[in-house]
């Protein structure tokens, strides 16, 4: 239901934690109060605030099936996580001299991207039969890809054309992007215009 997801998509989210408020915010919530809390949630030396996380990240892994590759899924979303924190105020100094701020568009994107990239190896391990399959994925994910620009740098069309459209039919991805520009749209529409759960049930008239 819509309870369990907050406003906007997931999948344009700027950091980990980011996509963590936006994704199945229910589910968050739960851990949050009855993991990460308990064990003291940041209120504690930040050492500990660190493992608080980590933890409960598992935990989380966890709970979608004993099965290692769930572990490693919530393990890569703490480490994220983790990791962020711990360099903020770099990248804040990195932001600042490379002039970024003067220019959101340009820094929306690359934060989008790069945590887009980083959940996407995530949902690798999440969606994989065996830690084996999700390791040989993640390592073959730029297989050919030297080759391809090498061709591609010879200004062989056929190479760029299969680069752009990773060997599909051109017209099959064309089709398929389309339709998830207009999944995204619509989902973004309805999202902005439905009333969250919690706002219908206040609002709802007393049945006596």
């Amino acid at each position: 239901d819509s309870s369990s997801w907050k406003r906007g998509s997931c999948n344009t989210a700027r950091s980990i934690g980011e996509f963590w408020h936006r994704w199945h915010l229910s589910l968050s919530t739960w851990f949050r109060d009855y993991v990460y809390v308990p064990m003291g949630g940041n209120r504690t030396a930040r050492a500990r605030w660190y493992v608080n996380l980590f933890v409960t990240f598992l935990v989380s892994g966890l709970w979608h099936g004993a099965r290692w590759t769930f572990v490693v899924w919530g393990a890569l979303h703490g480490a994220y996580l983790i990791a962020g924190l711990v360099s903020a105020e770099a990248r804040g100094r990195v932001r600042a001299a490379l002039g970024l701020e003067r220019h959101p568009t340009v820094l929306r994107a690359w934060q989008t991207t790069a945590t887009f990239a980083l959940v996407g190896i995530a949902w690798v391990f999440f969606r994989a039969g065996s830690l084996g399959d999700a390791w040989y994925v993640t390592t073959h994910l730029t297989s050919g890809l030297g080759v391809q620009l090498a061709s591609i740098v010879a200004r062989d069309p056929d190479a760029l054309a299969s680069l752009v459209f990773l060997g599909a039919e051109p017209s099959r991805v064309t089709l398929a992007v389309a339709a998830l520009v207009a999944l995204v749209v619509v989902a973004d529409v309805q999202g902005a215009a439905r009333p969250s759960l919690r706002t219908r049930i206040a609002g709802a008239r007393a049945p006596i």
